[in-house]
């Protein structure tokens, strides 16, 4: 029986109906939520190619604006990257590299060099504490979530690790 007892006797739980606008508003915030992810990931690419090609950043982003990011992957469940985020981490990081940089190389074991970091955890991390730095509406713990995710696609166990304990320290909880 599917019942819960209530001052001595028995109550059969009435299931809650669902009406359409909550079911729209917990599908809205789902795709806003993947549209945040999705531009995460993309402002992580930018600043991949901005690294290694040189190129300035403000031709990238556009670059991937006008052709990159209409193409929606097929396998992806992350759908249409949110423009202004993307936009916003990307500029914003490549604008700060130096300072985003010494920030990193800060919390590093024994003051490794960000140099030495493989390129696309570079970027990773240069994203993730960028947006640590600037979005202070977004919980510290749902943007290194976002960045462990993305990690998740691209490394194992060490990397994703590291992008915790390294985004962990440079949040501004434990400036």
């Amino acid at each position: 029986c599917d019942c819960m007892p209530i001052s001595g006797s028995y109550k059969t739980k009435v299931p809650r109906v669902i009406n359409d606008e909550e079911i729209l508003d917990e599908a809205e915030k789902s795709a806003i939520n993947s549209s945040r992810t999705a531009a995460r990931l993309k402002a992580v690419q930018a600043i991949y190619q901005i690294a290694m090609t040189g190129e300035p950043s403000d031709v990238v982003v556009e670059e991937f604006i006008q052709y990159r990011l209409p193409i929606i992957d097929k396998s992806s469940t992350l759908g249409f990257p949110d423009i202004d985020l993307f936009r916003d981490l990307a500029l914003g990081t490549a604008r700060e590299m130096e300072e985003l940089d010494a920030l990193i190389t800060n919390v590093l074991v024994d003051r490794w060099s960000s140099d030495r970091l493989e390129s696309t955890l570079h970027a990773i991390l240069r994203v993730g504490s960028y947006e640590l730095q600037h979005h202070s509406l977004t919980p510290s713990a749902v943007v290194i979530s976002e960045y462990l995710e993305i990690t998740h696609a691209f490394y194992d166990g060490k990397a994703v690790g590291l992008v915790n304990g390294v985004l962990d320290a440079v949040s501004p909880k434990n400036s």
